[in-house]
């Protein structure tokens, strides 16, 4: 074996190896996002969720005095409980969320209190009533 076949050699000796480390590591992911419910479920929870505690976070950061922290917390635990139970209309959470980071997120101008009022409002409306079960 002359010093040009060699290293040929061994990466054809790995390449199997490799492939069924991808294959045990794709078929995990696969296992664990069929748990969680799909990727529709796994987009919902981690996202979805994420983008709220990141827009919480900034609206306390940048709450007026007409606002209590109480009421901001509470408006979002409703969003993040309507994401959870699957009772919340994606399209205008989207919406009221990007409306909202568009405006104040990255900028210097902080939201007024009728402002903030009418996001906490927008944000409440993207939350489906629960269901009348009897």
């Amino acid at each position: 074996m002359d010093g040009e076949e060699r290293p040929m050699s061994i990466a054809r000796g790995c390449i199997p190896v490799v492939l069924v480390g991808l294959l045990m590591v794709g078929g995990a992911f696969a296992f664990v996002a069929w748990r969680a419910g799909g990727v529709s479920k796994i987009q919902s929870e981690f996202v979805v969720n994420g983008a709220l505690n990141l827009l919480e976070t900034h609206a306390l950061d940048q709450r007026p005095d007409g606002i209590s922290e109480t009421e901001l917390r509470e408006t979002f635990a409703r969003a993040r409980d309507a994401v959870t139970d699957d009772r919340i209309n994606l399209d205008r959470l989207y919406t009221v969320l990007r409306d909202y980071e568009e405006r104040y997120k990255g900028t210097k101008a902080k939201p007024s209190t009728g402002e903030m009022r009418e996001f906490l409002t927008n944000l409440d409306g993207a939350v489906l009533p629960l269901p009348n079960v009897r």
